[in-house]
């Protein structure tokens, strides 16, 4: 049990903070009735990834940022998450966010071969690889890949947090040993990584890596301008079988360019003026295209859920206090809190990890979760020792407009029980320091960024141990430790019923809601397929003959 926790301590730390996106609406009405004819007018989030007879000849893509850096290992955020899956190649692929691990597919290995504990692994390489510059791919470029990967990015510092080691046994095969067998952890280890040639990253220059690597996806780089945009092309050698090929290795487009557009408003001109087939395009802005026949909305929920936690440190009157947590639990309208900040495009889940994982439990849809209710509020605020009018809090967000005017929701809610809200909202920097000083708020806007799709994976992060000072809200409680413990290494009905139930009386943090998010795409686009970081797989958009090209 002691290595269990050592892992609970080191992912925590693993996963880095992230903002809920979105924006501020003050119509109600008028943001539901958009909510529903959006609804009822997209297309289905996900369309099963099936390659085309005939792949089209150009496809255009609104980046949301001018933001990526093409080198192995350093993608980072929307703009690097949608086109790594294009250029690099890993053991396995996990075709979306959600995806059990045996749903996932082989890629480079050609077997794998579990041990009776589930500790270790050895992968059989397929021994025709071969990147893009030509280099063969074998056991000591799998190795090297996950020797360097933590060392070069933190966002992949969770692999030496699950994995003990890794060794080449001979030229095509490798065996990894994990640290412990948790939920999600082969699913990390053997889907989250790309494989690259060690003696061409060794040998090139930083240039070379980061505007033409050597790449084992099924695209190259055809040209990169930093900053502005950058086209890649489908390899017309390409090592993997037709018949092998995973989600993100089919190609139903030749060449893809990605513009970077930041704004919001800018993207959807270039889909009006056809300078774009597809962009992700905020909520806000969905009316300008739903009902409109020259164009299909794809509409997915983000993985990163808003959660709002409390601090139960010494310092904070929600210290042992698990009454006033209820009280402002249930004083909360999360409806209202999701209109104002995601323009009512989403819901409240009822459990802290999102929906779509794949081993949320659907019964606990069918259960109360912190109902909306002001006089109940107020008896559990009597039981924590407060009468109306004694009790003022800080509520720590981030500068986002979004997500202060759902902290000024909440800051309305909780007045109506007599609880008065000081609202500290900071840039991301001070933000991410004041989140581990438990001086510094009382409760706290949080999302964090979710790669494996367990609901263990969220627990972790928001009720897992992190230093002596407990988990991010600072609880200190054996019995949630003991209960994270046995859902993250059995990941069973059971043992997730007994967490979930647990934290639902404790009220150590909330689901506020899972964010609905749209790409919007000219009406040749039939269907989307979203990658592990519910990011659009480009190369596997399904075309009807119609399709015209924004070039």
């Amino acid at each position: 049990m002691k290595k269990v926790l050592a892992i609970i301590l080191s992912l925590a730390m693993a996963f880095a903070l992230a903002a809920c996106g979105g924006t501020t609406s003050s119509d109600t009405a008028s943001q539901t009735e958009k909510a529903e004819t959006a609804a009822a007018e997209t297309v289905t989030a996900a369309a099963p990834a099936q390659a085309a007879e005939e792949a089209v000849e150009y496809l255009a893509y609104g980046l949301r940022n001018n933001s990526w850096d093409l080198s192995p290992w350093m993608n980072n955020g929307s703009s690097g998450n949608t086109v790594y899956t294009l250029l690099y190649a890993g053991l396995m692929c996990c075709p979306g966010f959600g995806t059990a691990f045996e749903d996932c597919q082989l890629d480079m290995a050609e077997s794998i071969e579990y041990s009776d504990d589930n500790l270790k692994a050895t992968v059989k390489l397929k021994d025709y690889i071969v990147d893009s510059k030509g280099n063969k791919i074998t056991a000591e470029d799998v190795v090297f890949s996950y020797t360097k990967a933590p060392e070069v990015a933190g966002t992949h510092a969770a692999i030496n947090t699950y994995m003990k080691s890794i060794k080449a046994v001979d030229d095509y095969t490798v065996e990894i040993e994990l640290n412990n067998a948790v939920a999600g952890a082969w699913l990390y280890v053997l889907c989250n990584n790309q494989v690259i040639s060690k003696s061409w990253y060794e040998s090139a220059s930083d240039d070379e890596k980061s505007n033409d690597p050597a790449c084992t996806g099924a695209y190259c780089v055809k040209e990169n301008i930093s900053g502005t945009s950058v086209t890649f092309e489908a390899l017309d050698d390409f090592w993997q079988k037709d018949e092998d090929r995973t989600v993100y290795e089919i190609v139903n487009v030749k060449e893809i360019t990605c513009e970077a557009i930041s704004e919001d408003t800018m993207r959807c001109v270039a889909l009006e003026n056809g300078e774009l087939d597809i962009a992700w395009i905020e909520n806000a802005s969905i009316n300008l295209f739903e009902g409109d026949d020259n164009y299909n909305l794809f509409s997915f929920y983000m993985p990163n859920v808003t959660t709002i936690v409390f601090n139960c440190s010494e310092e904070s009157p929600f210290y042992d206090n698990a009454n006033l947590r209820l009280a402002c639990l249930h004083a909360i309208d999360f409806e209202q809190v999701l209109y104002a900040t995601a323009s009512g495009f989403g819901f409240q889940g009822h459990d802290m990890a999102p929906a779509s994982c794949y081993d949320y439990q659907k019964s606990w849809d069918d259960e109360g979760y912190y109902d909306y209710d002001v006089e109940l509020a107020k008896e559990y605020l009597e039981k924590a020792g407060y009468k109306e009018g004694e009790l003022e809090i800080h509520f720590m967000c981030k500068t986002m407009a979004a997500q202060k005017a759902g902290v000024v929701v909440i800051q309305d809610c909780l007045a109506k029980i007599g609880i008065n809200v000081v609202i500290d909202a900071y840039d991301q920097a001070l933000f991410d320091t004041y989140t581990t000083d438990p001086t510094q708020w009382d409760m706290s806007w949080q999302s964090g960024n979710l790669v494996t799709g367990s609901v263990t994976e969220a627990w972790n992060f928001y009720c897992g141990q992190k230093s002596d000072e407990g988990t991010l809200g600072f609880v200190k409680d054996d019995k949630l430790q003991e209960l994270l413990d046995e859902a993250m290494l059995k990941d069973d009905e059971e043992s997730l019923n007994a967490f979930h139930e647990y934290l639902l009386e404790t009220g150590y943090a909330v689901n506020a809601f899972n964010e609905q998010a749209y790409f919007v795409a000219e009406k040749g686009i039939t269907g989307v397929q979203f990658n592990i970081m519910e990011n659009a797989a480009l190369n596997a958009c399904t075309f009807s003959p119609e399709f015209e090209p924004a070039k």
